[in-house]
C-alpha cells in the first residue's frame, strides 16, 4: 500500500471548497466521521488495533500502544462508504507539510474519496474481554478500529484577507484517516462503546436504545427489545435462521438518569449485545 505523499500546489489563488467538505463550526453535527483525522505515513496494518488513551484528543495512527490483547483484533477489508466522509481536523505532521502565509491559519480540511476501508474486527469477544481483565494495563476504553484509504486533496484555510478563503494546501494518496471503536469492555458503564460500535469477524454487535421512561426496569426491557429486532435483521440478512436469537448476549449495559420535563426523574438505557455468526 503506497505512503501518502504530500506534494505542495503553487500558482493555485483561492476557491472554495469542495461541496461537502465546507465545514463550519467544529465539531460538526452529524458527521459519520466525528473522531477521524488525517492517518499521516503510518501504514493501516501498523495503526489498527492500537489501545488509545482516553485522555489523547490529537490522535493519528502512531498515537497508542499495541498490546498482548491487541492480538484479538484481525485485519479484514471492509465495505468502501458510498459517499465521501466528511473529516475533522489533521495532524501535526500533516500542517507542518504545508506552507501558511504570513497571517494564514494552519487549518486544514481534507477532502478525500476514500477506494478502500480495513478494520480491525474482534476475533472473539470474550477471548478479548478475559485478555483486558487480566491484564488491565494492556487495554483501554478506545481503539484504532478503521482505516479509510484512497485520494483527494486538502485546503486551507485563510483569513487574512479579512474573509474566509480556501486555498488548495496539498494532494495526497494512500491511507489517511481513522476512527476509533470503543472497548466494551473497560472503561466506564457509559463509555466509547455507545458511539463507536466494535465490530466482529465472525457475528456482529448490535446496539439497542431505549426511549425515555420513568422506570428503570422499563428502560432496559425497551434497550434490549430494540437490541434484539437490530439482531433480527441482521440474521435475515445473513439467511440465517430466528433460532440463532438465543445466542445473543448482553455485554454491556448503561442508564442515564435525568430530570424530564414534567420535574420527574427519567431514565435512557443503551445495551450492546454480541450475537455469534456461522
Amino acid at each position: 500500500m503506497r505512503v501518502p505523499v504530500l506534494l505542495a500546489l503553487a500558482g493555485c489563488g483561492p476557491r472554495a471548497a469542495p461541496a461537502g467538505f465546507v465545514p463550519s463550526d467544529l465539531p460538526l453535527d452529524g458527521v459519520a466521521y466525528l473522531n477521524a483525522w488525517v492517518l499521516g505515513a503510518t501504514a493501516p496494518k501498523d495503526a489498527l488495533g492500537r489501545f488509545v488513551s482516553d485522555f489523547a484528543t490529537a490522535v493519528d495512527g502512531a498515537s497508542g500502544e499495541r498490546t498482548a490483547c491487541s492480538e484479538w483484533f484481525e485485519i479484514v477489508d471492509a465495505e468502501v462508504p458510498s459517499r465521501p466522509p466528511q473529516l475533522l481536523g489533521a495532524t501535526p505532521a500533516a500542517a507542518a507539510a504545508v506552507k501558511v502565509p504570513a497571517g494564514g491559519e494552519p487549518t486544514l480540511w481534507p477532502g478525500f474519496a476514500p477506494t478502500s476501508r480495513q478494520v480491525a474486527a474482534i476475533r472473539d469477544p470474550h477471548g478479548l474481554a478475559k485478555c483486558c481483565a487480566g491484564r488491565p494495563d494492556a487495554c483501554t476504553a478506545r481503539y484504532v478500529g478503521e482505516v479509510l484509504s484512497g485520494n483527494g486533496k486538502m485546503y486551507r484555510l485563510d483569513r487574512s484577507s479579512g474573509a474566509a478563503e480556501w486555498y488548495p494546501a496539498a494532494s495526497a494518496s494512500g491511507p489517511y484517516a481513522l476512527r476509533l471503536a470503543g472497548n466494551p469492555y473497560v472503561g466506564e458503564d457509559c463509555g466509547a462503546w455507545r458511539d463507536g460500535v466494535p465490530l466482529a469477524v465472525n457475528g456482529t454487535f448490535v446496539v439497542g436504545v431505549s426511549t425515555a421512561t420513568r422506570f428503570e426496569d422499563n428502560a432496559r426491557a425497551d434497550a434490549l427489545r430494540q437490541a434484539r429486532q437490530t439482531a433480527n435483521s441482521w440474521l435475515r440478512e445473513h439467511g440465517l435462521g430466528d433460532s440463532k436469537l438465543a445466542e445473543l448476549s448482553e455485554e454491556r449495559w448503561c442508564v442515564e438518569s435525568f430530570s424530564g420535563e414534567s420535574g420527574a426523574t427519567e431514565h435512557l438505557a443503551h445495551v450492546l449485545a454480541y450475537l455469534p455468526g456461522t
